[in-house]
């Protein structure tokens, strides 16, 4: 009854339009959706704990897939200079399209001690070979491997494509302390193509991101959780506020909006607040 009353006047005031995005902004600040903005979604914050965790450990190395212009591997050297980090910790860039690796060679070029990172124009998926990959704008953050309605008019390339385990066979990488995944709807053929490191617990931390681009790859995040729960990994939301941890997947986490997730086997290490989800 109190639920109708409230709606009946919320419609009554705001107007049809005006109601759906007030309810729609609740519903969004209620689990933690943040604007895709680093600053302030919890990425920065994040990577500031995987620099101080990575001044314990031997060579540490991470991978940036999907750098786009470069702007999160430039602060992560940063952070790594400013630590003392920079003579021995290792960073892989992945970005596919030739104007943004343009761009980040110009970021890298103005960063001493920036020859710890290596720029790769390959994409990271699920298997090798060539595959089409559509840039929707010179540098746009939204170029990916499908298109949607709103990029029809996308530039296709020719690229190349490796996964993440036959990578690290061929680089001789043993572990991996970080890896941040941005891929424009990818995201889970880059853990698919992962899958005997993630097996063998050879990724300390993996970051992705989900988003409505999963709906044109036709994943979901039921797949994460299927693939990595059995080897003894678990998930969380990253946000401002800390790391929301999901014990298990639950459908109402299918939401395709935009967000920031978690895989790792002990989040404690990283000296971040964990906060129960609302959903789970």
């Amino acid at each position: 009854m109190i639920k109708k009353l409230l709606s009946t006047v919320c419609l009554a005031f705001f107007g049809r339009k005006n109601y759906y995005r007030f309810a729609r902004f609740l519903w969004i600040d209620a689990r933690r959706d943040a604007a895709n903005a680093m600053s302030s979604n919890g990425e920065f914050l994040l990577q500031q704990k995987i620099v101080n965790l990575a001044k314990s450990h031997q060579n540490p190395v991470m991978f940036d897939i999907g750098a786009n212009v470069g702007a999160y591997s430039e602060r992560f050297l940063l952070n790594a200079m400013s630590e003392g980090l920079a003579e021995q910790m290792k960073l892989y860039c992945f970005e596919p399209n030739p104007n943004c690796v343009a761009e980040i060679e110009k970021r890298f070029s103005k960063i001493s001690n920036s020859s710890c990172a290596t720029i790769i124009q390959q994409v990271i998926t699920d298997k090798p070979g060539r595959i089409s990959f559509y840039i929707t704008g010179e540098t746009a953050g939204s170029s990916s491997l499908r298109i949607d309605g709103k990029t029809q008019d996308a530039t296709p390339i020719e690229v190349e494509c490796v996964t993440l385990d036959a990578f690290c066979v061929e680089h001789r990488i043993s572990n991996i302390l970080f890896a941040k995944v941005d891929t424009e709807g990818n995201d889970m053929r880059v853990l698919e193509g992962a899958k005997q490191l993630l097996e063998e617990g050879r990724i300390q931390y993996l970051q992705f991101e989900y988003n409505h681009r999963w709906i044109l790859f036709r994943n979901f995040l039921k797949d994460v959780f299927d693939l990595i729960e059995p080897m003894g990994y678990q998930v969380a939301k990253v946000t401002g506020k800390g790391l929301e941890v999901y014990p298990h997947w639950h459908f109402e986490l299918e939401v395709f909006w935009e967000g920031n997730y978690l895989i790792g086997k002990d989040f404690a290490q990283l000296g971040l607040v964990e906060l129960k989800s609302a959903i789970v």
